[in-house]
């Protein structure tokens, strides 16, 4: 049947919405099938993308479709009850420790890009770095019924029953930056691994041989530490360098779940043990900071040793900050996809929303370059 031969008079728009609507009545669209592409009948209805996209958008709005993001339009499960299916636009929210980290606002641009492209709401809580205040968060976006969660979770091995809870009701939920080592969930992360070796071997290949890896988080604490020093370790022993003085880590209460960048004791503790640890290891040339806060202690601490020694050592870091300081040139810097980590959460999130069993695990490479 020749599409155009049916309400010529009608809107372009109302023509296409009612050849498709013709087709999921009649059973050649089935429940949960892909919708032709808006290319396809820009072609057969000779109109633009524009006009496309309003025939969806009414489509959209009395529920017969829906979408997901980056995938295409499908067919709504249940055409009686599927009137209330996009009504009402989505509730999202994207729950992190802080929003001081370009890496972390970089991750909440991709998400609230694809969010707003699908016509849904976002919404930021920040935990400030508290296990509590995290658990407390999550509990009341629980309870009113937000319909997905993009999760950047505090450093450390904490579980609590909101976290637990989530998992045991398929309620949709991704995780950005780290994973859990007990909870089965999807993820987006950086490769880790590879970023940190593909850092260290650029280090060995200048000729550096003693290198100090400073973390103000134990390995225990973060999946991102442990694949990050796991690379490291990994180049130096293929040059066959030991190192007696690989790193130092500072700790946090695990329970409580304290940031350094909150906590100024944290903080004067973590640049004394830097001090001590140079003093007592001679001959450091190059260090790696695993984060643009952590490099602004490592520097305090450096320069605590000696004014000239933090001129002298070669400095690499995990990510471009404000922190960072420009005017130092080179340094070689270890950068996470943070907009396209938060892009591609937002794609799962919105996917778990149709199919919340399924699980997506997702490992983007990362960045060396010198600025």
């Amino acid at each position: 049947m020749d599409a155009h031969n049916s309400t010529k008079r009608l809107p372009l728009y109302l023509q296409i919405k009612n050849y498709i609507l013709d087709e999921i009545q009649s059973g050649k669209l089935k429940p949960n099938e892909m919708v032709y592409t808006g290319q396809s009948l820009q072609k057969q209805f000779h109109v633009s993308k524009i006009t496309t996209e309003k025939a969806f958008q009414f489509l959209l709005e009395e529920g017969y479709i829906y979408r997901i993001p980056g995938k295409g339009s499908f067919v709504s499960g249940n055409i009686e009850d599927s009137v209330v299916m996009r009504a009402t636009p989505k509730n999202i929210a994207f729950v992190c420790p802080n929003l001081k980290s370009h890496h972390i606002l970089n991750i909440l641009l991709g998400v609230e890009e694809v969010v707003s492209e699908n016509g849904d709401n976002l919404l930021v809580r920040v935990t400030q770095g508290s296990f509590s205040l995290q658990k407390e968060i999550l509990h009341i976006l629980l309870e009113r019924n937000v319909d997905g969660i993009v999760f950047y979770p505090v450093e450390g091995k904490y579980y609590d029953e909101e976290l637990f809870r989530m998992k045991l009701t398929n309620f949709p939920f991704v995780l950005v930056d780290k994973m859990f080592d007990k909870i089965e969930t999807s993820y987006v992360i950086s490769d880790n691994e590879q970023g940190a070796y593909e850092g260290t071997m650029a280090l060995l290949n200048k000729g550096h041989r003693n290198i100090a890896f400073f973390s103000q988080y134990a390995p225990t604490s973060s999946s991102s530490i442990r694949a990050r020093i796991k690379g490291f370790t990994k180049a130096l022993h293929e040059v066959g360098v030991e190192n007696p003085y690989h790193w130092v880590f500072d700790s946090f209460d695990e329970e409580v779940g304290v940031h350094l960048t909150y906590d100024e004791e944290h903080r004067d503790k973590f640049i004394r043990r830097i001090r001590s640890f140079i003093d007592q290891r001679p001959g450091i040339t190059a260090v790696m900071a695993v984060s643009p806060g952590n490099l602004s202690h490592v520097v305090r601490g450096l320069r605590s040793v000696d004014a000239q020694f933090v001129k002298d050592v070669e400095i690499t870091v995990f990510d471009i900050d404000e922190y960072l300081d420009y005017s130092r040139v080179p340094m070689l810097t270890i950068n996470q996809p943070s907009k396209q980590i938060g892009i591609e959460a937002a794609k799962i999130l919105f996917s778990q929303i149709g199919q919340p069993e399924s699980i997506q695990k997702l490992v983007l490479p990362m960045d060396i370059k010198t600025i």
